[in-house]
């Protein structure tokens, strides 16, 4: 029904004057609000290994109820203009597989999805490339909601997959704020043998570390 498409950040109907919502849903006003991110700089990994990462939107007031109705609200279907313009940040030819930094389980229980996943598919199908579980996160403990210095420490994960050899895998997430989660993910992945060649999310706080150390 025509509310079904209504704005899911500021609830604006598709009816009306000004130009007609996209097929995301998402209104002209919001969009206008949005800034591009700065630049972020390489996250430089526990062994060594540097994680190149390019995000979409700054991290202010205006992206954040974007990135939270897509997180905690259910508006999967932010997923696919954020996903196509995520994609617009790689370069397919430096891709073979997608993947994402996955939630808690209980996040995922209690969302009914995994947002990550979710604009993980977004961003493989912009890019025609095949996406791929590869990382299961141990343990509930969330990074949203901690200090900053209680998640420079980061999540911990271990691999899902052990055919990764010389794969080069694309990480996405939603936010990168410590860069925490993004380095114990590239880091694992490193491990399994993998060749993380970049990591996108959607949006990025200029405070990011980009000599962050971080493993798994």
């Amino acid at each position: 029904m025509w509310f079904d498409l209504d704005c899911p950040v500021c609830g604006a109907p598709p009816c009306g004057p000004g130009p007609h919502l996209g097929d995301d849903g998402l209104c002209p006003a919001c969009v206008a609000r949005c800034r591009p991110a700065p630049e972020v700089p390489p996250l430089r990994l526990a062994d060594g290994g540097r994680l190149p990462v390019v995000a979409l939107l700054e991290y202010d007031d205006a992206s954040r109820p974007i990135v939270l109705a897509l997180k905690n609200g259910n508006a999967r279907r932010l997923a696919r203009r954020l996903g196509r313009s995520v994609a617009l940040l790689t370069d397919a030819r430096d891709v073979d597989l997608v993947t994402w930094a996955p939630t808690t389980p209980a996040r995922r229980r209690a969302r009914g999805y995994d947002h990550a996943e979710v604009l993980a598919r977004r961003v493989g199908a912009a890019l025609d490339r095949p996406v791929r579980a590869t990382l299961r996160r141990r343990g509930d403990r969330a990074q949203q909601g901690r200090h900053r210095a209680d998640r420079q420490a980061g999540p911990v994960f271990s691999p899902l997959a052990l055919d990764l050899a010389g794969t080069r895998v694309l990480v996405v997430d939603d936010v990168v704020t410590t860069g925490a989660t993004l380095a114990a993910a590239a880091s694992v992945l490193r491990r399994a043998g993998a060749v993380p060649a970049a990591a996108v999310v959607a949006r990025a706080t200029d405070g990011t570390s980009g000599s962050l150390k971080a493993g798994a």
